[in-house]
């Protein structure tokens, strides 16, 4: 174990995550119109799974989950393909306007603050 602690490493922390968000996912669909609390939580929580992922800055990370949406893609009623590509564009949105500048550059944007 490294001086840091266990998830010292952004890969194994984006990981985690990754390995969290379809979970989240499953519970917030799972949930039931009529618990808008439940979904309220859920949704908040994974959106701080997702803020705290685009932190880490593991490239790794970010490749598994773009692998692990085109594997959902095919798969998924058009409802469903519609709701994730708005999400996905509104998210990757968000994020890379808030990202650092470091991070943006690793990750390859050349967004300008």
């Amino acid at each position: 174990m490294a001086a840091g602690g266990r998830f010292s490493n952004p890969n194994d922390f984006a990981l985690v995550l990754i390995i969290g968000l379809p979970l989240i996912w499953r519970m917030y669909h799972d949930s039931g119109s009529t618990a808008l609390l439940r979904r309220g939580v859920l949704l908040l929580a994974l959106l701080t799974t997702l803020a705290c992922f685009f932190k880490t800055g593991s490239r790794a990370g970010f490749y598994t989950s773009a692998v692990m949406i085109l594997v959902i893609l095919p798969r998924a009623p058009l409802a469903a393909k519609l709701r994730i590509v708005a999400c996905v564009v509104v998210l990757a949105a968000v994020f890379l306007t808030a990202l650092p500048s470091n991070l943006r550059n690793r990750f390859g944007f050349l967004i300008r603050s």
